[in-house]
């Protein structure tokens, strides 16, 4: 079986892939109120950290600075290249 295209994998793959020779990565921190099918507050963050669990630390941490609810959930996952603006070729 053939090895899939760039352009044919998804983000979450793509992101996986770059990331995984890193020490420090880049992550998207979702952070969000109310209910998940119908959100009151969305936002993303991109934060760089060893673990995503470092990234969700750094975000409840600084959530002053980011201007955040104080109730909120805190999602980390890695930043994709498409989410950070890179178009890909063929």
């Amino acid at each position: 079986m053939a090895e899939p295209t760039l352009a044919s994998m998804s983000d979450a793959e793509l992101a996986a892939r770059y990331w995984a020779d890193k020490e420090w990565k880049t992550h998207a921190v979702d952070i969000r109120t109310g209910p998940p099918n119908k959100p009151t507050y969305k936002r993303t963050v991109y934060v760089r950290a060893r673990t995503a669990t470092d990234a969700e630390a750094w975000t409840r941490t600084n959530r002053t600075l980011l201007n955040t609810p104080k109730r909120c959930w805190i999602k980390a996952r890695l930043a994709g290249p498409r989410e950070l603006g890179a178009t890909l070729q063929a």
